[in-house]
């Protein structure tokens, strides 16, 4: 159960500067960082997700005074970006493919079927 979401101000370092997120209502892509906090109280578990200070981060959005307005920041690079996209269009490709194929072969059972019935 999640008790409160916070995503607070961000501030990612660039090659010519930095640049902060003036937005708080950015998405966090997975993988992000899960830790525990080590002060527990009885059974009550509180667990933190997010960026790690120094890794470096994808930011999509849109620049705005400021800064960017970002969508959703993910942990990574750029290139660790893309190979992932790129790895879930070929599942993608595959599992419709493969939807396509259940169908086909359903259909063409339900031809028979209907073709072969006693009249």
């Amino acid at each position: 159960m999640t008790r409160a979401r916070d995503t607070p101000p961000l501030t990612i370092d660039l090659r010519d500067g930095a640049a902060r997120v003036v937005n708080a209502d950015y998405s966090l892509s997975a993988p992000v960082t899960t830790w525990v906090d080590p002060r527990v109280v009885g059974r009550i578990e509180t667990r933190y997700v997010g960026l790690v200070r120094g890794e470096p981060v994808v930011v999509l959005g849109k620049g705005a005074v400021g800064g960017v307005a970002a969508d959703f920041v993910t942990p990574g690079t750029r290139a660790s970006y893309l190979a992932a996209k790129a790895e879930s269009r070929l599942v993608a490709r595959w599992l419709g493919g493969g939807l396509v194929g259940v169908g086909g072969l359903l259909l063409l059972i339900a031809v028979v079927l209907v073709a072969t019935r006693p009249r």
